[in-house]
């Protein structure tokens, strides 16, 4: 999308953090921009990048679909320095990671989210996670491998929607390889945020607000 033209904002989402601080717990506002986002992207696998809020935006995204009822996965893929354990209280290991390095098998690694916020209730089914397990710099290089694309196919045929909780925007190679299958790559920061170098990638943009 960036071509000639700009980046075309997709949604702007309110993301307000329940009392004790979770993430993803969102107000209707927030659903509602989310499930109308959801609404335009349809199924499939969508990957999260930008800057701060990126993972913010990422669980809110899959909170919002599995609240909608669809059959939901969120993966994280930011392997450098894992972050999604702590925000959502799970297991910090094993996780993606050791999945990729052939260290542990799927049953292991995925691991059940706590749904909240006005559309939990809908939800038929629990929000799957898979953290990125223990810190690794070769991140880079599992996220290029077969055992990725193999993964994300895995996933894909196994639950509506597969969201990526992706590398960040200073990451250039960890982020052009997680984002080679997947369908839409989403940043959460604004257009001059977006390196020069990896506008070509970005097909859309969420503003997003605390």
């Amino acid at each position: 999308m960036f071509g000639g033209g700009r980046t075309q904002v997709l949604a702007r989402v309110p993301l307000d953090r329940a009392e004790d601080g979770r993430p993803g717990t969102l107000d209707g506002r927030g659903l509602d921009a989310l499930l109308q986002l959801w609404s335009e992207l349809g199924n499939g696998v969508v990957l999260v990048t930008g800057r701060e809020k990126r993972s913010d935006l990422a669980i809110a995204m899959a909170a919002a679909a599995a609240a909608a009822g669809r059959g939901t996965l969120l993966i994280e893929c930011e392997l450098a320095s894992p972050r999604l354990a702590a925000m959502l209280g799970l297991e910090a290991a094993p996780g993606f990671g050791e999945y990729l390095a052939h260290e542990a098998e799927a049953p292991e690694i995925l691991q059940a989210a706590i749904l909240a916020g006005p559309g939990s209730t809908l939800a038929a089914a629990p929000l799957v996670c898979i953290v990125g397990g223990n810190a690794t710099g070769l991140g880079p290089a599992l996220l290029a491998s077969e055992s990725f694309a193999h993964a994300i196919a895995k996933a894909r045929a196994a639950y509506d929607v597969v969201v990526l909780d992706g590398p960040g925007l200073d990451d250039a190679d960890a982020l052009r390889a997680a984002a080679a299958p997947v369908d839409t790559v989403l940043a959460s920061c604004p257009r001059s945020r977006v390196p020069r170098r990896l506008r070509n990638l970005v097909d859309g943009l969420v503003e997003t607000a605390a």
